[in-house]
C-alpha cells in the first residue's frame, strides 16, 4: 500500500469517526489530506472540509476508509505505528548526538523504551480485578528497624539523613549486608562518595560475619552519573533479574546534581527515585544531607535539604543521632538521653502509619564510635 492509498484510508476513517482527528500527526498524510485534517480537528465539520480540500478527494477518501476490514483495531495499529516513528527519530538524533562528541541521554534512551513498550490500554484495569490489601512491610531482618518501624515500605523511597559522620553510609551497608549473608538477596549500591576499596572496608567494619561469596552479591559503581544515568542502569539490570534486588542504594543525593542545588534540581532526585522504586519494584534508599539550617541537637525532617519535596516523595525517613557527635554538641534534646556508646535511629516520616505507639519516635542502638550501628533495640522513645 502506498502513500496515497494509506493517507485516503486514513483520513477517511478520521471523517467517519472511527479514528480521533487528535490522533494523527498531519506530515504523516499526503496533501491535500494535512489541509484538510486540520481544518477537520478545528471545526469538526464536514462540510468546511469540503470547501477546504473539494469535494473529490473527500469522496475518495471516504470510499477508501469503507473498504478496510472493520475487525482490525485502527487506533491500535497507528498508536503502534507512532510509538516506532517516535522512537526512530530519537534514536536519529541521538546518533547525530554521539558522532558530533555529545553524551549519550541515558534517561532519554529509558524512557523512549518504555513509552515504546506501553500500549495505551496496558495502562488501566478494572478494579473487580484487584484484590485488596495492606501496605506491604519488607522486613530488612536488622532487628531495630524491623521489631520498631515493621521494615522498609515495598517498593518505595527510603530516605536515611543526618549530619556528617553519623552512620548513614555504614547504616545503609549494614542492611545491604543483611541482605546478602540471611536473604540472599542482592543490593546495587551507587557509592559517589566513596571509591568501592573504601566501600568494602566500611562494610566489612559493619558486617564482620560477612563472607566474600555474601560480598558477590553486592554489586556497585564508583562512577559519578547522573540521576537519569542511575535510572537507566538500574531499570536495566534489576530488570534482567526479578525478584533478585533487595535495594538500589544512592549515596548521595547532592552528588547527582548536574547543575546549582536548587528545589527543581533536587526534587527531581527525589522524584526520580520514587518512580524508580516503582518501576523496579525494589527497595530504593537514598542518602541525603541536612540543610545549612541544621546547627546541631535532634535532627528533624525539614532539616533534610528541600525537605518539603523530600517528604512527600519518601514513604519512609530515617534521622541518625548522636548524641555526643561534634555537630550535636551545639544544642542537645533531653527526650533522647545522652548515654557514651548510643546512638538513635529516628523515624521521621511514615506514609503508611507507625508501629510504636505514639507514632514518631526514636530507636536506642548501640553505637561503637567507628560508624558501625549496634544489632538490637535498646529502648523506643517517642517524640
Amino acid at each position: 500500500m502506498n502513500w496515497i492509498s494509506t493517507s485516503e484510508i486514513v483520513f477517511g476513517m478520521v471523517l467517519n469517526g472511527t479514528i480521533p482527528p487528535e490522533f494523527i500527526e498531519p506530515r504523516l498524510l499526503c496533501t491535500p489530506y494535512p489541509e484538510g485534517l486540520q481544518v477537520f480537528k478545528e471545526t469538526k465539520s464536514y462540510t468546511s472540509v469540503v470547501d477546504k480540500i473539494g469535494f473529490d478527494f473527500v469522496r475518495v477518501a471516504k470510499e477508501a476508509a469503507a473498504t478496510v476490514d472493520s475487525s482490525w483495531d485502527w487506533l491500535d495499529l497507528l498508536h503502534k505505528a507512532a510509538s516506532r516513528e517516535q522512537l526512530a527519530d530519537f534514536f536519529e538524533r541521538e546518533s547525530k548526538n554521539l558522532r558530533r562528541g555529545g553524551e549519550l541521554d541515558f534517561g532519554g534512551v529509558a524512557a523512549a523504551l518504555d513509552k515504546s513498550r506501553t500500549h495505551r490500554e496496558d495502562r488501566y484495569i478494572t478494579l473487580d480485578q484487584v484484590e485488596p490489601g495492606d501496605v506491604s512491610w519488607i522486613e530488612t531482618n536488622y532487628e531495630p528497624i524491623d521489631a520498631n518501624m515493621w521494615g522498609v515500605p515495598a517498593s518505595s523511597l527510603t530516605i536515611i539523613g543526618g549530619p556528617p559522620g553519623t552512620g548513614k553510609s555504614s547504616l545503609m551497608l549494614e542492611l545491604c549486608g543483611i541482605a546478602a549473608r540471611e536473604l540472599r538477596k542482592k543490593s546495587l549500591i551507587f557509592t559517589f562518595e566513596m571509591t568501592t576499596r573504601q566501600i568494602v572496608k566500611r562494610l566489612l567494619e559493619t558486617n564482620p560475619l560477612i563472607r566474600k561469596e555474601d560480598r558477590k552479591l553486592l554489586v556497585a559503581t564508583e562512577d559519578i552519573l547522573t540521576i537519569d544515568e542511575v535510572y537507566s542502569d538500574a531499570s536495566r539490570l534489576v530488570s534482567m533479574e526479578p525478584g533478585a534486588y533487595q535495594y538500589i542504594c544512592m549515596d548521595f543525593a547532592d552528588l547527582m546534581l548536574e547543575r546549582e542545588e536548587d528545589e527543581q534540581s533536587v526534587g527531581y532526585i527525589y522524584r526520580k527515585c520514587a518512580t524508580l522504586a516503582k518501576k523496579t519494584n525494589t527497595q530504593v534508599i537514598l542518602i541525603s544531607q541536612l540543610s545549612r539550617a541544621y546547627v546541631g541537637g535532634l535532627p528533624r525532617v525539614h532539616h533534610i535539604r528541600w525537605s518539603g519535596l523530600a517528604e512527600a516523595m519518601a514513604a519512609l525517613i530515617l534521622l541518625l543521632y548522636n548524641p555526643n557527635q561534634i555537630f550535636a554538641n551545639q544544642g542537645k534534646d533531653n527526650r533522647l538521653p545522652d548515654i557514651p556508646g548510643m546512638g538513635y535511629i529516628i523515624q521521621g516520616k511514615s506514609r503508611f502509619g507507625y508501629k510504636m505507639e505514639g507514632g514518631v519516635g526514636a530507636v536506642q542502638v548501640e553505637w561503637d564510635g567507628k560508624q558501625a550501628w549496634g544489632h538490637q533495640s535498646m529502648g523506643w522513645y517517642p517524640l
